[in-house]
């Protein structure tokens, strides 16, 4: 995914989390780059959505801007929507998630 991409999601999400606060978990994942980052986002996600529809929204894309990392799902046909999971790299902190419809 293209920075500047990732940057608006990023800013969109940090806005999102400003204007309607929401607890989400801090990933036990030290996330170092895009594997250790898909391992907690994975982790993140399969309680909350399961792990069969996430997976099958494969393949993923990733990117990163500043310290935060951010995944979406792949839609395969015209019906439904994706994931969108960010979470701040340095504290492991998710900082948004959410699934279309």
């Amino acid at each position: 995914m293209p920075a500047n991409e990732v940057k608006a999601y990023v800013t969109a999400g940090l806005n999102g989390q400003k204007q309607y606060p929401r607890k989400y978990p801090v990933s036990p994942i030290k996330i170092t780059d895009e594997k250790s980052f898909v391992k907690a986002a994975e982790a993140a996600l399969f309680p909350v959505y399961g792990e069969k529809k996430i997976k099958a929204e494969r393949p993923y894309t990733v990117g990163n801007a500043d310290c935060y990392w951010l995944m979406t799902g792949h839609l395969w046909s015209d019906l439904g929507g994706v994931f969108y999971i960010m979470i701040n790299a340095k504290t492991g902190q998710v900082i948004y998630l959410t699934h279309g419809k």
